[in-house]
């Protein structure tokens, strides 16, 4: 069984891992797909059982009206467009290529691209083949209402908010970033006199946009003032640890600090899988079936940041051959095997 994943953009992750050691296992039977070109496909060559039907009725009542009482020799253009429609819903034989579709990179796409890439699943889920899905776009949860969920849901203790929504945080520090881009916008912002001075900095210079969040900020910092980001794959049923990154910065984008003990720790944490079962609690929560979750530990209580939907699975370079490769071949192995599995369903 093939693999398809979607992804937006060309931040090909899923690529890369096809050509690390372990991810050539299985190439071929991994393929990556853009959203536009799936979503034109569709658009043009697919036709979703009822509606295809709901546009006939439409076609043939429109046509009706604008018949000339003596029929002339040329057809009238809304009786060929009737013709086109029948003919590519009859030449269609309605099935999709059999295999796993996985709908990566959700929290990248505009409302208009989610909706049309919720009417592609639909098309997969009724074509009548042997089709499996992972994150449907219409009911996977994206940054926005993981981050809401998981705090009404008392995993989080701190709170997301949509600026265009007027909402404003009940606690400070807080800090801004987008819901569909990875990096942070903003350093911490400590106060609402400062916050407003700062949107009216992103104001003046176009940044201001629906999807902006204020967030705030949850110190996680142990008592030497290190920070720790751990980040763990969600594969189907499976949940397993990628890596833990150490960092004197509050914004933990990968590992700075390599020393013995930290490597030590880290290894420990990636063969052991501490939290797994809080994991796959936080990914029935959230609908999400395949993508990475970004966590760190506040005590022995669990705080998300985020879950990436076409997350990076292997590093380069240096790396890859350092004193982390035990731990990167380790976690490769892993999603070969998550895979594979995924295939055998």
């Amino acid at each position: 069984m093939l693999i398809y994943f979607l992804i937006e953009g060309d931040d090909n992750t899923i690529k890369r891992y096809m050509q690390s050691p372990y991810g050539s296992q299985c190439a071929g039977s991994v393929i990556s797909l853009f959203y536009r070109k799936v979503i034109s496909k569709a658009t043009k060559e697919k036709v979703i059982k009822g509606l295809w039907w709901q546009t006939i009725k439409k076609l043939s009542r429109e046509i009706a009206k604008s018949l000339p009482r003596e029929f002339g020799i040329q057809l009238p253009g809304k009786v060929k467009m009737l013709v086109r429609c029948i003919y590519r819903y009859l030449d269609a034989n309605g099935h999709a290529p059999e295999g796993l579709y996985v709908f990566a990179d959700l929290e990248r796409l505009s409302d208009e691209s989610l909706t049309k890439a919720e009417a592609v699943r639909t098309i997969l889920a009724e074509s009548g083949s042997a089709v499996r899905i992972l994150n449907s776009p219409a009911h996977t949860m994206r940054r926005y209402d993981v981050l809401r969920t998981l705090y009404e849901n008392g995993i989080n203790d701190f709170q997301t908010y949509r600026w265009s929504d007027g909402e404003w945080p009940l606690k400070y520090p807080v800090f801004l970033r987008y819901e569909n881009v990875h990096a942070v916008l903003s350093p911490i912002i400590g106060s609402r006199e400062i916050l407003d001075y700062t949107l009216n900095q992103l104001e003046m210079n176009g940044g201001l946009s629906e999807r902006l969040l204020i967030t705030e900020f949850c110190d996680t910092a142990d008592r030497n003032g290190i920070y720790r980001k751990y980040s763990a794959f969600v594969v189907g049923d499976r949940v397993f640890p990628w890596n833990l990154s150490f960092s004197k910065n509050w914004m933990v984008k990968a590992s700075k600090m390599k020393d013995g003990e930290l490597l030590a720790e880290e290894e420990k944490y990636v063969n052991g899988n501490p939290h797994a079962d809080i994991l796959r609690e936080i990914c029935s929560i959230t609908r999400i079936e395949y993508g990475r979750i970004d966590y760190s530990m506040l005590g022995n209580d669990i705080r998300v940041w985020e879950i990436n939907t076409n997350p990076h699975i292997t590093y380069e370079g240096e790396e890859r051959v350092g004193p982390r490769k035990p731990v990167f071949d380790l976690v490769e192995q892993r999603m070969l095997s998550a895979l594979k599995g995924l295939t055998e369903y």
